[in-house]
């Protein structure tokens, strides 16, 4: 816990101790390219890989790609905030046993507009914070999201190089708030979506990371002030080119349940 109260929140948001630093016989390669080779191996070979290993119990994989999709006003930021923070400090996640891990939140709003969130956060679940600290586990967070095409995702790649020397091990977690964030081209258009995720899914295999990008469903016809079910979302909802679906692992939708009471639905 804290003592005598919580600290003002820094910019830079950094919970737990640090690592050690990267072992200088241990370099990191900061090239990076998406790769064209193909890899053969034989059908039992592939029949003896491992099962999926849970980041987050039945719900997100270990090195998956994920769209993490809210309506308007839904609370997509506070959703991945809280999975961030609970992942970071060893807790579950929406009830689910999850992997302790650190995590890198590329924030497209930068660190103002997630301030407040942080400190809410940190004020509502202080008393499940492990008194033995992070076990030097990070949440770090950018003030603005490198621009993403399917060539300039190196830039995240020597972001996370830059991490291992300075923290002594990589993120797990990447997440990306939000994805039309990141973005200068038509995020309707498959020819520039899909290669930016085949980009992205090199950087997960490089990394071993899974990643977790926040996006928009189009507007859902809500009937909640009826009293009744709201609409829920389907892949259909997520807005933007079905590349954007097609090429992930999972996907994710969070909806407003009750306007009056303000409850959500993922």
């Amino acid at each position: 816990g804290y003592r005598g109260g919580p600290p003002d929140l820094p910019l830079t948001v950094t919970i737990g101790a640090p690592a050690q630093p990267q072992a200088a016989d241990d370099p990191v390669d900061e090239s990076f390219r998406v790769s064209e080779e193909i890899k053969l191996l034989d059908w039992f070979d592939v029949a003896d890989l491992p099962p999926v290993e849970w980041l987050i119990d039945h719900l997100v994989a270990e090195r998956s790609m994920v769209v993490f999709a809210g309506n308007t006003e839904a609370g997509k930021s506070f959703g991945l905030i809280d999975m961030s923070m609970r992942l970071m400090h060893g807790l579950g996640v929406y009830g689910r046993e999850a992997q302790a891990c650190s995590v890198l939140y590329l924030a497209g709003e930068g660190h103002n507009g997630l301030s407040a969130r942080f400190r809410a956060w940190r004020r509502e679940h202080r008393h499940l914070i492990p008194e033995g600290g992070t076990e030097g586990r990070y949440c770090l967070v950018s003030d603005k999201i490198p621009t993403l095409t399917a060539t300039s995702v190196g830039k995240i790649h020597r972001m996370l190089c830059k991490l291992r020397r300075d923290r002594g091990h990589a993120p797990r977690v990447l997440v990306i708030d939000t994805l039309s964030q990141a973005m200068v081209d038509d995020e309707s258009d498959s020819s520039v979506i899909g290669p930016i995720l085949r980009a992205l899914g090199e950087l997960r295999d490089r990394w071993n990371l899974t990643i977790v990008m926040a996006h928009h469903l189009v507007k859902l016809n809500q009937k909640t002030r009826r009293g009744e079910e709201p609409a829920m979302p389907t892949l259909d909802s997520v807005r933007g080119s079905g590349a954007i679906t097609r090429n992930v692992d999972t996907v994710l939708g969070l909806v407003t349940e009750s306007e009056s009471t303000g409850a959500r639905t993922l």
